[in-house]
């Protein structure tokens, strides 16, 4: 479809750009023009990139999960196992419905979190830095996956 969002979304922040922000005089008012471009752009972005990156980071955190279930055997981990078993029993999205992928992606994010709050009893109850070597090497793929979204765009300051 054309124009396609991004194209809509550049073609506002390029009009802004050159014809409102040469006009403001006020220079708050020229900071949040700035900084609204900037997220403009984000979200030109975000349109063009997030599909492929939200579908990677989905299965990938279905493996981490999966092995984490595992890793969490022990009786006093329960409460971080049944989070993850948790995320793990949530149905599988459709392809199109973008609420029920964030509402899995919270999920799982929330027993990560739980997981990373909880480091030091892990580290305690397994004898070993294992599950949280395991979740940060998740974290730093998640990261990896996500740059594109923000540095080509936050590079540039908005002031």
């Amino acid at each position: 479809m054309r124009p396609t969002s991004s194209e809509i979304l550049q073609a506002i922040a390029a009009e802004l750009e050159t014809r409102a922000l040469p006009e403001l005089k006020d220079p708050w008012a020229a900071s949040t023009v700035r900084s609204s471009l900037q997220l403009l752009r984000h979200l030109a972005l975000r349109i063009a990139l997030e599909p492929r990156i939200a579908a990677d980071d989905a299965s990938d955190v279905r493996g981490v999960l999966a092995q984490l279930q595992t890793m969490l055997s022990a009786p006093e981990l329960g409460d971080l196992k049944f989070a993850v078993s948790a995320a793990l029993d949530r149905p599988d999205a459709a392809q199109f419905d973008t609420a029920a992928h964030d509402a899995n992606d919270a999920a799982a994010q929330a027993a990560i979190e739980a997981i990373v709050a909880e480091r030091s009893l892990v580290h305690v109850v397994t004898g070993s830095t294992a599950v949280h070597d395991f979740v940060i090497a998740y974290l730093q793929r998640r990261m990896q996956r996500e740059r594109a979204l923000y540095l080509p765009v936050f590079l540039t300051p908005p002031i």
